[in-house]
């Protein structure tokens, strides 16, 4: 397929999203005064996104756990990995550096064939090697890294278990850390993040303490019993359920961060997005064929649920399973380098512009 042939296909499909956006400036204008403050003020409308996506994943994580739990991954994993890229490799431009792909790139591949968690710190090592800081700096993250993946070697399998619920939290703590616009001082949109985290502990913390209610055995051949076994890192019934809960929920805040709140706060603009701006400003970042790879797989995996949920679930995992070594790795990379990724990113749109993955 040529360059031009893409272009075409491209701009149709940017097209076919004009009656999205009318559709949503229709209902802004029914509510204009109400909605003005959220188009106006960028961090109001992240914290109100965020709160709301928080206690939407609580509610459904508390009454329909195994549906969250079948359905998210179909739904929202492959444009969450897309955003991954987008956000932590493209923008910050960690794809032009030679040493990126080889010290961290390279052992997630490795992490595809052998999914032990120790494997995949060593990507985190990568990533504190190739870090642009003093020596000292580097020196004492590759040898606490060490430590860890030496640690986890020993306890692999309450390990995977962990870095499960790690994993979904990792997304939270780069919000807050990386991806933080300045808010004017006194709004209560500078302290978003503080609200958001609160409010996540505080929910999180409900799901371990609320009296138990009855939880469906399964959804579309995906069984509770097995997500209690993977899912928690103790024996007692009870609480291996609360644990199951508690995945769902942080497992849905986590796409929710990806996909909602660091796109909003990663904008060089503070004022909101069409539809077709989206499209154009994300094939700008990524490139057309690293576009277009996502969203066949996103096709792909949606078509294999159509017929057999379970096992298009699985398969999603299963390519799925590097990124959150991904995310740790740059987090590492971030706090070595003591870099905004909001900052670096805004830094790199121009250059990306040009540049694909």
């Amino acid at each position: 397929m040529n360059v031009r042939v893409t272009e075409v296909l491209f701009e149709r499909a940017v097209t076919a999203l004009g009656p999205l956006d009318r559709a949503r400036g229709a209902v802004l204008s029914l509510g204009a005064r109400a909605a003005r403050p959220l188009l106006r003020d960028r961090g109001l409308r992240v914290l109100v996104l965020a709160s709301l996506s928080v206690m939407l994943a609580f509610l459904g994580a508390w009454f329909f756990p195994m549906a969250l739990l079948a359905l998210g991954p179909i739904a929202l994993g492959v444009p969450h990995l897309l955003s991954d890229v987008r956000y932590l490799v493209a923008r910050p431009g960690l794809h032009r550096r030679a040493a990126f792909w080889v010290l961290v790139i390279g052992p997630l591949g490795v992490v595809y064939s052998r999914p032990e968690v120790w494997v995949g710190l060593l990507c985190a090592m990568g990533a504190a090697v190739i870090s642009r800081t003093t020596v000292p700096r580097k020196t004492a993250a590759v040898a606490t890294l060490g430590a860890l993946a030496f640690w986890v070697h020993g306890h692999r399998g309450v390990a995977e278990i962990w870095m499960a619920h790690a994993h979904n939290i990792v997304a939270l703590v780069m919000w807050t850390l990386f991806f933080r616009t300045k808010q004017r001082a006194g709004g209560v949109g500078a302290r978003r993040h503080l609200w958001v985290a609160l409010l996540f502990a505080l929910l999180g913390t409900l799901l371990f303490v609320m009296p138990l209610r009855e939880t469906a055995d399964a959804f579309a051949g995906l069984t509770l019993d097995v997500q209690m076994r993977s899912l928690s890192p103790v024996a007692d019934p009870a609480l291996s359920l609360r644990f199951v809960l508690f995945f769902a929920f942080a497992q849905s805040v986590h796409y929710a961060v990806w996909l909602r709140a660091v796109p909003e706060e990663a904008r060089p603009r503070a004022g909101i997005r069409s539809f077709a701006s989206t499209a154009r400003a994300l094939r700008a970042d990524v490139g057309p064929w690293i576009l277009a790879a996502f969203v066949l797989g996103f096709v792909a995996i949606a078509a294999w649920a159509l017929r057999d949920l379970v096992a298009a679930r699985t398969g999603y995992l299963r390519l799925a399973i590097s990124h959150g070594y991904l995310e740790i790795a740059v987090a590492a990379l971030f706090v070595l380098e003591r870099k905004s990724a909001t900052t670096s990113t805004a830094t790199a749109t121009s250059t990306a512009t040009s540049t694909s993955i």
